[in-house]
Formats: C-alpha cells, sequence, structure tokens
C-alpha cells in the first residue's frame, strides 16, 4: 500500500537513530489508526441495520455502543493532552474488556426470554467486537505517539 512504499522511501534517506525512531513510531500510529478505521468501516452495515430496525435488543446494543464510544473518545483525547499514566491505559482496556463481556452477556440473557427481531445475534456482537477492537488500536496509537520524547518530537 502507500504508507508501506512511502515508509520504505524514507529508509533510502540517511536518517540519524532519532529520526528513524520517530519516523518508525509514526508509521505505527498510522497502521493503528488505518486498522482501526477499518474496524468500524466493516461494521457500517450492522450499525445501519441496528439503527433502521425497530427491534429492542438491537436498539439498546446500539445505544450502549454510541455512549461507550463518545465516553471512550473522550478518555483518548484527554490521555492526549496529558503523558499517559500506564495506569490510565490498563484501566482503559479493562473497561473496554468488562463492555464487551457485560453487553455480550446482556445479548444472550435477553434472547433466553425473547428471540431478536429482525437482527440477528451475530450482527450485533460483530458490532460489538470491532467497536471494541477500534477503540484498542486508537489506544494503542495513542500510547504510541506519547512512547515519542520530546527531544524527538523537536528535531
Amino acid at each position: 500500500d502507500e504508507i508501506t512504499y512511502y515508509y520504505t522511501r524514507i529508509q533510502e534517506y540517511n536518517l540519524s537513530e532519532s529520526e528513524a525512531e520517530l519516523t518508525s513510531c509514526y508509521m505505527i500510529r498510522v497502521r493503528l489508526m488505518t486498522i482501526s478505521a477499518k474496524n468500524l468501516k466493516d461494521i457500517t452495515n450492522n450499525i445501519r441495520q441496528m439503527h433502521e430496525s425497530e427491534d429492542v435488543l438491537a436498539s439498546e446494543i446500539l445505544n450502549r455502543l454510541q455512549d461507550c464510544t463518545k465516553k471512550s473518545l473522550s478518555q483518548l483525547e484527554a490521555l492526549v493532552k496529558v503523558k499517559i499514566h500506564h495506569k490510565a491505559v490498563v484501566d482503559l482496556r479493562v473497561s473496554y474488556e468488562q463492555f464487551y463481556m457485560s453487553n455480550i452477556d446482556f445479548i444472550y440473557k435477553s434472547i433466553a426470554t425473547e428471540p431478536p427481531k429482525g437482527i440477528a445475534v451475530s450482527t450485533m456482537t460483530c458490532a460489538i467486537k470491532k467497536t471494541i477492537s477500534s477503540l484498542e488500536d486508537l489506544t494503542d496509537s495513542i500510547v504510541n505517539f506519547t512512547s515519542i520524547s520530546d527531544e524527538q518530537l523537536e528535531q
């Protein structure tokens, strides 16, 4: 792809060690953000189906996904503005895992009493999985960025 080609071309230049590390960090960051975007693109139809559906369970899952995503993006934005603490990243990862597990559990408990109407369980579980994967990749891209020292950024 174009990013790999660009990175390969940059490596042809005689970069200092810090420039090479900085370039590598940026490339990893771009790669992670691209993967995150692809995860969301993969579930566009799932989200659209859930949004257009009158299925109460699908609507509830979609609302939960939206709330989780908004909250997580706000937390990630705050982390970008300050030096990231390892505990904050661990807490985010734990919250992603808890969200995933609690919502998968919620779906299966809900369908035990009333089957979904119009939206497949796999559509909802895929939307949850890909949304969480996207947030994890965004988190990794931010962690990767903050590992760049101020000295490297100033060069």
